[in-house]
């Protein structure tokens, strides 16, 4: 996307009410309306990557080779889609284990505010 002559790609906010029904179908639908030559989608979670899996089943088009698709967390449904899902692996436990002891240090007075940055990969499957 840096080549000249490329510009900002679209970017698409769920609702909050999507987000706690986890259905993005209408999302999706008005994503290939307003744009029909798309041919990339980078998803914020795995369950947004699989309804749109669902959505170019349904519409005939081909993945990899018409839409390439990276979902993020790489969570188990992500080897479960047909084809499997490229994804972003997030380390959760690790993730886990740095909230909990954050907190675990906050109720013992220790307000020591932090940031962090934990590595992330790409597992390459079937939809790249």
């Amino acid at each position: 996307m840096r080549r000249p002559g490329i510009g900002q790609p679209p970017e698409v906010i769920a609702s909050d009410n999507q987000f706690s029904q986890m259905d993005y179908h209408k999302t999706i639908e008005k994503v290939f309306a307003e744009h029909p030559d798309v041919d990339g989608i980078f998803t914020s979670n795995d369950i947004i990557a699989a309804q749109v899996i669902q959505y170019c089943h349904k519409h005939q088009i081909a993945i990899p080779d018409q839409l390439k698709l990276i979902g993020y967390d790489n969570s188990q449904l992500a080897s479960m889609c047909s084809p499997p899902l490229s994804a972003i692996h997030q380390p959760i436990d690790d993730i886990c284990n740095y909230a909990v002891a954050s907190i675990v240090q906050a109720s013992k007075g220790y307000l020591n505010p932090s940031q962090a940055v934990f590595p992330v990969t790409l597992v390459e499957r079937e939809t790249t």
